[in-house]
């Protein structure tokens, strides 16, 4: 019983894998369609790598080593196992059959890197390491499982040598991300002498447990100090005011929000404040918002605006995704 346990269990595995793959595709093509219209109008390849290329390349990543790799992988440990313990029968070809089946995964792993990211490089050139490493270790596995008695037993080795080769990719792209809670920092460091010089009280409120994500630090750094200036320049002459940054975790995304009172009334429809060209002798904001919504459609976020009449509270909203939509 424990024998025809395993072997449909192997069967399975199978299955699962070649869905899986198909899964894979469909929803890497479907996040890169999404991410390249979130790049809003941009160039067709970029010079470097995008932010957003990072979240996609890091996601895809996951995705390979967790929903794919792994369960062709487990197939082939679990088949070795049983033919170590001569638990299959002779004239059973399950162990042929899977490895004619890893002989696929090995060219759909390197149609995997040659995808293009949504700016454009392909994934081989952002992670070339990787790529080659695990190219290698898929021939070696490969080499062994088809070798002796003594050459399968290096086969759980070989298996946990290319899932660490994944693990080890992935784990650099989480190491490139940065702090959103130490750009505000900064931010607002730069800026207090002129919110002071306002009678700015400056409030922070971050909430969100994990506050790291792929961006260019020095672009949005530049974002969040217009904003600040646009708060000091722009708030209602009536005393001291307040000017605040908030960050919480929403989903698959962290939403940075800056909001000033008293603030001056913008006009009817705020949404014409991002339109380029707006200046401060209009004395309703909007100056750089232009620019700000630029930055953020660049890393693949959103913008908007929101403006509370009663409290006179102005609030800019940015929202940077942390991953595939859903």
């Amino acid at each position: 019983m424990e024998r025809m346990t395993r072997i449909e269990q192997a069967a399975h595995c199978r299955s699962n894998c070649s869905a899986n793959w198909q899964e894979l595709r469909r929803r890497l093509d479907r996040t890169r369609a999404d991410f390249q219209q979130r790049l809003s109008g941009g160039p067709a390849t970029a010079p470097e790598p995008t932010p957003l290329d990072r979240v996609f390349l890091e996601q895809a990543l996951s995705e390979l080593k967790h929903g794919v790799v792994e369960s062709c992988f487990y197939n082939l440990r679990l088949l070795v196992q049983q033919v170590m313990l001569e638990e299959l029968p002779e004239d059973d070809d399950a162990l042929s059959r899977n490895l004619q089946r890893l002989r696929g995964v090995s060219q759909e792993l390197t149609d995997f890197f040659r995808q293009a990211s949504p700016s454009g490089p392909i994934l081989g050139e952002l992670l070339p390491d990787c790529a080659r490493d695990l190219s290698i270790a898929v021939t070696d596995l490969l080499r062994a499982a088809e070798g002796d008695s003594s050459a399968l037993a290096e086969v759980p080795g070989r298996i946990d040598q290319a899932l660490g080769i994944l693990a080890a990719a992935a784990a650099d792209l989480r190491q490139q991300r940065i702090s959103l809670h130490g750009i505000v920092e900064e931010a607002v460091a730069l800026e207090r002498p002129r919110l002071t010089e306002a009678s700015m009280k400056v409030v922070l409120d971050s909430r969100a447990e994990e506050d790291h994500l792929h961006a260019d630090r020095e672009a949005i750094l530049g974002a969040l100090v217009e904003l600040l200036r646009n708060a000091a320049a722009h708030r209602a002459e009536s005393g001291p005011g307040e000017v605040g940054i908030g960050l919480v975790s929403q989903d698959r995304a962290l939403v940075l929000t800056v909001w000033s009172r008293p603030a001056l009334s913008p006009p009817a429809s705020v949404d014409v404040l991002f339109e380029p060209g707006r200046t401060r002798k209009e004395r309703v904001g909007g100056d750089g918002l232009f620019a700000v919504r630029k930055v953020v459609r660049q890393h693949g976020g959103s913008a908007r605006l929101e403006f509370e009449d009663l409290e006179k509270v102005f609030r800019v909203l940015l929202e940077f995704p942390r991953g595939f939509p859903e």
